[in-house]
């Protein structure tokens, strides 16, 4: 397992290679046509100029969305393009703080929620007064319909872990929805 990816190189047969500033090691994925989505339509820049454009805009916020943190904690430590199909891999980081243990039990009954209309995909929110554990986030938390039946959707853990984004993959139906923590 990777601790922590540096040094990205891509080797012949779609082998991707990654640095391991932590395990001190170097790993090599072999990766299979249907990982790629080809980029072939990307205008690319003037080398001679260095005039080009924005092939992947606001990258900083977008990693810190997808990793609930903010752009400030993000550090991208390599790219590389896969040349046949141009598309862009990242390793990158998310800087942390840690602070003394919190030996509170998490009490549901301080958060607050932002519901959702049926019949839309909006998207339910969790506030929590203090973040909470990222896996914790992504795993334990799941939204059941009024049959009970698990509804398939978008995770997404933001605002420094402190809120929990849920986006339906289709329409809320009417009805009483839970939100159940397992564990």
């Amino acid at each position: 397992m990777v601790e922590s990816a540096g040094a990205l190189a891509f080797g012949s047969d779609n082998v991707l290679f990654v640095g391991d500033t932590k395990g001190a090691e170097v790993h090599a994925f072999q990766l299979f046509p249907s990982a790629f989505t080809p980029q072939t339509n990307a205008s690319l820049g003037n080398a001679q100029t260095f005039e080009g454009c924005d092939l992947v805009g606001g990258i900083d916020r977008k990693l810190a969305a997808l990793m609930g943190t903010s752009p400030d904690q993000i550090a991208i430590n390599d790219m590389v393009t896969h040349r046949p199909s141009k598309q862009i891999f990242k390793s990158f980081s998310k800087s942390f703080r840690v602070t003394a243990a919190i030996r509170e039990p998490i009490d549901p009954g301080r958060w607050t929620v932002n519901l959702s209309a049926s019949g839309t995909r909006q998207a339910l929110v969790l506030n929590f007064p203090r973040p909470l554990d990222h896996a914790l986030l992504s795993h334990m938390i799941r939204v059941v319909d009024p049959d009970q039946q698990s509804i398939v959707g978008l995770i997404e853990p933001d605002r420094q872990e402190k809120r929990w984004v849920f986006t339906p993959s289709s329409a809320w139906v009417a009805g009483r929805s839970q939100c159940l923590l397992d564990g």
